[in-house]
């Protein structure tokens, strides 16, 4: 087990928030569940939140968040260190070396619904922790250690401002229109969501069955 050296990451708390405004954004900008990138599930399982980044391109990263602290697990399948590309069809060794029992046994209880074994990198945080960790993998040489099973490159996709979320939305989503700053400001500062909001943001989506999407993540509305 060692302590995450590679992309800054912020605590459980902050990074739950931020997958929220992410997950809620996209609800605003793209009708179809199966299109969007960052989902989050406020009720998944008792005791459990969920949150999930699939780009559609095969990669994808789940971050389940419990009382006991939080796993990340992700799978980039460009990476080397992809069970796919073993002779063995393996996850890479010393994947979870050092994650506490109690952790290991809610991943191992909800594996299938975390990628099963599509998985190149894997960190967690107890609730006492005060670091990301990650367990201590074997024979990387230095290519594979620098690019870290793709964490970095799927870490790319929590934007951290507003602006960073147009930037990313624009391009991915194919928006015609120029996304307002002040609006999606808005859902950043955690503003509850309105009619004129959602217009504001996406001026054909259906209001109503967006905000019902809204309510069951637990995002507060401001219903007509």
């Amino acid at each position: 087990m060692t302590a995450w050296q590679g992309l800054n990451l912020p605590n459980p708390a902050d990074l739950k928030v931020r997958m929220r405004k992410l997950a809620a954004l996209d609800i605003l900008l793209c009708d179809e569940d199966w299109l969007r990138v960052h989902r989050y599930d406020a009720a998944w399982q008792p005791g459990l939140e969920l949150a999930c980044i699939d780009n559609g391109a095969g990669d994808q990263m789940f971050v389940l968040f419990s009382e006991i602290g939080t796993i990340i697990q992700g799978f980039d399948h460009e990476s080397s260190l992809s069970p796919h590309v073993q002779k063995d069809g393996c996850i890479w060794p010393g994947m979870y070396d050092g994650m506490p029992d109690s952790l290991f046994r809610l991943l191992q209880q909800h594996s299938d619904e975390l990628g099963g074994e599509d998985v190149t990198f894997c960190l967690w945080r107890r609730v006492e922790d005060h670091a990301w960790l990650c367990g201590t993998l074997r024979d990387l040489d230095e290519q594979e250690a620098l690019q870290a099973g793709g964490a970095d490159f799927l870490f790319g996709y929590l934007g951290e401002t507003s602006r960073d979320y147009i930037d990313w939305a624009q391009d991915y989503y194919g928006l015609e229109h120029d996304l307002p700053l002040v609006s999606v400001s808005r859902i950043f500062g955690g503003e509850a969501v309105d009619e004129q909001l959602i217009a504001d943001l996406h001026p054909e989506r259906d209001a109503d069955a967006a905000m019902r999407e809204l309510q069951v993540m637990g995002w507060p509305v401001q219903p007509d």
